[in-house]
């Protein structure tokens, strides 16, 4: 299977980052991406477009994905020593007390809008272009698809942002926040829109791997849907189901018969996969998440032995379970080698599931390794794809719409197709299993973290069900409500010269 942007990473666009602040773009910057010396043939649309998929990594390597997992149960980076303290930011992310200083907030919001800058201006230049391509339309789409993805980041992170359509600002207007309501409308219109100008995942085909289809833009529906009540103030469940549906009963995607075949070094041949993240091995960008958990002596060029996941995590998986063989516990090994490893005093490297919030010995804490390293590439940046949503999600959204509209039991099979694979013979759960569980609402939670555990998925979940800050967990007390929502960078507020308000509480 061909993979589109290995060959279009190769192709040279220079993009600026949009201040939100609303310093003016150099014109010389874009003199020779104008509309009448670009946009005339595929190769330069595609070339147009491939910045802006680029930084999508920055969403599956970056502050998005923090702030998704340490501020919740499934991940902590404790101070090892010297390591890891960063003046206080890990341990304020993980207990829930960070300010609007802190890189949680400033990063995540300079990920998402530098997609949203290069998106606006590949737009602003493609509507001004006189080249007729047939393409043309599925770019605009695929633009609006991903620029409406990196607001979905904003919307799911702070809520109140302000939208920002064009390529330059009016730095005596800087835009303003809009509501969060506001901002879930916009995103839903665009992607309503799109929808009909995008592929299939088959009409595609292998040589377009990776790029936006329907599939992808209705995954992003399905999921706004689902968390409407948080997002926008009103249930929008039988929207949920109705993307879901047309999802499932579309032909294009099906469940991998194997669970980590969604994480290989090879998963852009997964089935499963429908909105992904691509990476390669050198010459474009390369997934960095390894580098975050594995211990300095477990590859060459190891580095930075940080994340782990808290014990009352692991422990909600069976032993039976397969999934649980993510899970690093005990004597670590050399993945490259096969031999057991030992930490930098040269004492055997045992991972344990205790870990302290400051104190903590590079052994302790148990890994993640849900994405596998490739044994044939010692740099310590490699291939795997990252899957932003992954056909499973899609029967745990309709499953959890069924159930929030009073239908627990027709669930149940949504669920059980979904674990059918994590298990051999197969564990289908009843509702009785479900009673002995805490209830619906605590099975899906724990069954979501079971499946979708590191995939930037669980601190969206513990607040659709109540959890984020009302939850305790190990070093996390009960925090303020208004900790749902992540502040409005002081820095952008600053630079806006007033245009920007914080949110609440901060």
């Amino acid at each position: 299977m061909s993979r589109w942007p290995a060959f279009a990473a190769s192709l040279l666009v220079v993009f600026t980052t949009l201040v939100i602040a609303g310093c003016d773009l150099d014109a010389d910057t874009f003199s020779s991406v104008t509309p009448d010396t670009f946009y005339r043939t595929e190769d330069e649309f595609l070339a147009a477009v491939v910045p802006v998929y680029n930084q999508l990594g920055s969403l599956a390597n970056g502050q998005y994905w923090w702030n998704s997992v340490v501020s919740t149960d499934e991940g902590i980076v404790p101070t090892r020593g010297p390591d890891w303290d960063d003046n206080g930011a890990w341990r304020r992310l993980h207990t829930h007390t960070w300010t609007a200083t802190d890189p949680a907030a400033n990063n995540a919001w300079n990920d998402a809008y530098t997609g949203i800058a290069r998106a606006n201006v590949v737009l602003e230049n493609l509507e001004n272009s006189t080249t007729q391509l047939q393409s043309a339309a599925q770019f605009k789409a695929e633009l609006r698809t991903l620029r409406a993805f990196f607001y979905y980041t904003l919307l799911d992170m702070y809520g109140n942002v302000p939208i920002v359509t064009t390529a330059v600002t009016d730095p005596l207007n800087p835009p303003k926040n809009s509501t969060r309501k506001e901002v879930f409308d916009f995103i839903e219109k665009e992607l309503l829109e799109s929808i009909p100008d995008l592929p299939t995942q088959s009409e595609l085909g292998d040589a377009n791997s990776g790029r936006v289809t329907e599939g992808a833009a209705r995954a992003i529906l399905a999921n706004m849907y689902l968390n409407a009540e948080v997002f926008a103030g009103e249930p929008r469940y039988q929207d949920a189901i109705t993307q879901a549906d047309e999802i499932l009963n579309s032909g294009e995607y099906a469940l991998a018969s194997d669970y980590f075949q969604n994480f290989a070094i090879d998963n852009h041949t997964s089935p499963e996969i429908i909105f992904a993240v691509q990476f390669v091995a050198s010459g474009g960008p390369e997934f960095g998440y390894h580098s975050k958990i594995l211990h300095y002596n477990q590859f060459p060029q190891g580095c930075c032995n940080g994340l782990a996941t808290l014990g009352s995590s692991y422990d909600t998986f069976d032993d039976a379970d397969k999934r649980k063989e993510m899970f690093l516990i005990g004597q670590a090994y050399n993945l490259f080698t096969g031999e057991p490893a030992k930490d930098r005093q040269g004492n055997p490297l045992i991972f344990t599931k205790e870990v302290p919030l400051t104190g903590a010995t590079e052994a302790n804490g148990i890994r993640v390794l849900k994405w596998p390293v490739d044994p044939n590439d010692p740099s310590g940046g490699f291939q795997n794809d990252y899957a932003f949503f992954r056909l499973a999600e899609i029967y745990f959204i309709k499953a959890e719409a069924l159930y929030r509209m009073g239908q627990p039991e027709a669930a149940l099979p949504l669920i059980n197709e979904v674990r059918e694979r994590a298990f051999d013979p197969p564990q289908p759960v009843t509702m009785a299993d479900v009673q002995a569980a805490g209830g619906m609402d605590q099975f899906l939670l724990d069954e979501r973290m079971r499946e979708f555990h590191s995939e930037a998925k669980r601190r969206q979940d513990l607040i659709r069900f109540g959890r984020f800050t009302s939850g305790t967990w190990e070093h996390k007390e009960v925090s303020d409500s208004y900790r749902d929502l992540f502040p409005i960078p002081q820095s952008q507020i600053d630079a806006s010269k007033g245009a920007l308000t914080q949110n609440p509480g901060y």
